[in-house]
């Protein structure tokens, strides 16, 4: 098949083709077509790319798994102490930081500054970070007294080298068949999802761990997006919900406004009373006549207009409205004459 030939109706083959994979799979696959049908128009082998149209996927499909309580966290990191000293501080490193099994395989003592108490994360198994950018993480007080140990008994380059004192390769057993001994060791159960035997936590759940420790002790949501390298801040909002005051005060709220309460009437209260045929006392108000605002009430002097006076204190009659003078007509009339006079001498 051509490229100038697949349609719409091709990609929507693609994807029936490829129901049983997971939706994020497929969608994954169909970027990477898209991808290389803008290079085609790029490179003046197509004119126009084709539509795609992509499966809906959600942000985040299932909930992620973590160590849950202090009890859980310690009996991990015993376990892993019994696997070794490199595994151990590994495994420490990555639930006090929350840094990836790449940023921790490449990370060099040049990195970290005990002093300050930072450590720079700028590079991965073969390259630069996942977000490919340098963040900053602080080291808690749990692991400073352990990387200050480590640092003498591993004075090397990297912090967890291998056998070889090379860097930990992906598929390392550090990662994985390690990981699964230390998860038995502690006692921590597997759990079925999708009729699959799945393990407690993978490496990548002491990241998930950090995260929620973080959240449950009250810290800031923007400070970990900081710490974990998200660029959205969609991504740590996964962790919002472990937040102390997420929640506070739920269980007492209502819908809506509460309602008004009305008092039972007793036997001795007095029946309200109604006078039927008074006139209604209505409120004074100014009234715009042509010659300005009248005043009934007796208000202050600064609602009153320039042409009003009030009456003295203890005078029961009516305000006087006070007439301006009218203009002398025969003045304007002789200053005209004057102004045209002058005029014309002027010409």
């Amino acid at each position: 098949m051509k490229l100038r030939e697949i349609g719409v109706a091709d990609t929507d083959r693609f994807q029936v083709e490829r129901l049983h994979l997971n939706k994020k799979t497929v969608a994954n696959l169909l970027t990477l077509f898209t991808s290389m049908m803008n290079l085609a128009v790029d490179l003046a082998w197509l004119i126009k790319a084709p539509k795609v149209k992509k499966p809906r996927v959600r942000l985040f499909e299932k909930d992620f798994s973590y160590l849950r309580t202090e009890e859980e966290i310690r009996r991990f990191l015993g376990a892993a102490e019994a696997e070794g000293e490199l595994v151990y501080m590994l495994y420490a490193t990555a639930l006090y930081t929350g840094t990836r099994e790449g940023e921790l395989a490449a990370l060099q003592w040049d990195d970290v500054d005990l002093e300050k108490r930072l450590i720079t994360v700028q590079r991965s198994f073969e390259g630069p970070t996942k977000a490919e950018d340098v963040r900053y993480v602080p080291i808690l007080d749990p692991l400073l007294p352990l990387l200050k140990r480590w640092r003498l008994r591993c004075p090397g380059k990297l912090l967890f080298p291998n056998q070889r004192g090379g860097m930990q390769c992906p598929s390392a057993r550090i990662f994985q068949e390690v990981l699964h001994r230390v998860l038995d060791a502690a006692e921590l159960p597997e759990s079925e999802t999708g009729g699959r035997a799945r393990r407690y936590i993978t490496f990548h759940g002491t990241r998930h761990t950090f995260a929620s420790q973080w959240m449950l002790k009250g810290g800031d949501i923007f400070k970990l997006q900081k710490i974990l390298g998200h660029k959205d801040i969609k991504m740590t909002q996964r962790y919002a919900h472990l937040a102390p005051a997420a929640f506070a005060g739920a269980g007492s709220a209502r819908l809506g406004p509460e309602p008004r309460r009305r008092r039972r009437p007793h036997p001795g209260d007095e029946a309200p009373q109604v006078h039927r045929g008074e006139p209604r006392r209505r409120r004074p108000r100014a009234h715009q006549g042509r010659g300005g605002p009248t005043r009934r009430d007796t208000g202050s002097r600064r609602h009153l207009g320039p042409a009003l006076q009030p009456a003295a204190d203890g005078d029961d009659r009516p305000l006087v409205r006070m007439e301006r003078p009218a203009p002398d007509r025969r003045a304007w009339v002789t200053l005209r004459s004057s102004r045209s006079t002058a005029q014309g001498h002027m010409r």
